[in-house]
């Protein structure tokens, strides 16, 4: 019995929290005909730093997500499930667009002829914020 205070001890020092409230985000975007491509990360902090290729020319933006895009973007991704949203890439879409993200441990891939309604909600928040931050004719 004098074990159990030292057996609690190591058990609960021993087990991380799964939460990913901090844990870093990554979201990107490429192929397609035009080969244009996008990569945004963001930090626990809701700093963020988007990069974007056109060709050969290439641009950076840093910016701040504000607390409710932040909440936003971990809420979503956080609720959904990496496992089904898988890796899911076509063998026959040579010009497709492939998107992957990435949350703490987690990541999820996919394609233009693969793309779920599943993927596509859990990666909107950020979507959008790259959108609005694209550079015209993207």
């Amino acid at each position: 019995m004098k074990a159990l205070p030292l057996i609690l001890a190591v058990l609960l020092l021993g087990c991380g929290s799964s939460d990913d409230a901090d844990a870093p985000i990554v979201y990107e975007r490429g192929g397609g005909i035009a080969g244009n491509s996008f990569r945004i990360e963001v930090d626990s902090d809701g700093s963020a730093v988007l990069t974007t290729r056109r060709g050969t020319e290439e641009r950076t933006e840093e910016f701040e997500l504000t607390g409710e895009e932040l909440e936003a973007v971990r809420s979503r991704l956080a609720d959904a499930d990496f496992d089904a949203l898988g890796e899911r890439m076509s063998e026959d879409c040579f010009d497709c667009y492939l998107y992957s993200v990435e949350y703490g441990n987690e990541r999820a891939s996919a394609d233009s002829a693969t793309l779920s309604e599943e993927f596509n909600d859990a990666t909107e928040p950020i979507h959008v914020l790259v959108v609005e931050r694209l550079p015209p004719s993207f």
